[in-house]
């Protein structure tokens, strides 16, 4: 009896990582640019960036963003994996979005005012999916967020108003405009920019059945 070795990885190129904002069919509502990419571990960590953003109000009504991500076999003996679409009955897992940084952008600057700003950096929990597809010699792998119905009623409760003094503005604007175009049309309008992070890992589903398997590098 021999064990089989599975060794995926991400792949290297990074221009076919893409993350849309989608209705619960899978059909893109929006495509989101400025997507930053980051291996590391050897392509087993991959960390990406929203630049710009992610559209609150999509996700408060209901849409997923979903996150598409090319895999590799890194010579690796078990190449059977379990080709599945999405499938919004049961999570994945539930992840828990950790606010790193807060901001209140007004007429276009950003200023550090976190005793002011504390009340928005609140927790968000996210009901996560994996959908699995293939291609002639690509395997992709897709994860979706779904917001929780708690995080959209607290968001939806949070403060609509924000007082500054004059003295705190003066005090602590950070040094550089914020220049990124998509960024400043929002700031534009005034608000609290919230930075989130979280983990979030793959599963892949091994499987010996003869329908729905995808071969990683068979063509």
């Amino acid at each position: 009896m021999t064990t089989g070795v599975l060794n995926m990885a991400f792949s290297q190129d990074i221009q076919t990582y893409t993350a849309d904002i989608v209705d619960s069919a899978d059909n893109t509502v929006e495509t989101i640019a400025g997507v930053e990419v980051q291996l590391s571990d050897q392509g087993k960590v991959v960390e990406l960036k929203f630049t710009n953003g992610v559209p609150l109000a999509d996700l408060l009504e209901g849409d997923l963003l979903k996150v598409t991500f090319p895999l590799e076999n890194e010579e690796g003996t078990v190449t059977n994996i379990r080709e599945c679409d999405l499938n919004l009955t049961v999570p994945w897992k539930v992840v828990e979005m950790e606010p790193q940084a807060q901001s209140l952008v007004l007429n276009g600057r950003e200023y550090a005012v976190d005793e002011c700003t504390a009340a928005y950096a609140i927790p968000l929990q996210f009901d996560v999916f994996q959908s699995f597809s293939r291609e002639p010699d690509l395997l992709t792998g897709s994860l979706y967020f779904r917001m929780t119905d708690d995080s959209c009623e607290s968001i939806q409760n949070l403060p609509q108003t924000l007082e500054v003094p004059a003295e705190v503005l003066e005090e602590s604007q950070i040094n550089t405009a914020v220049t990124n175009p998509e960024i400043a049309v929002a700031a534009s309008q005034n608000g609290v920019l919230v930075e989130y992070t979280c983990m979030v890992p793959v599963g892949l589903d091994q499987s010996n059945a003869a329908d729905g398997i995808i071969r990683a590098g068979e063509g």
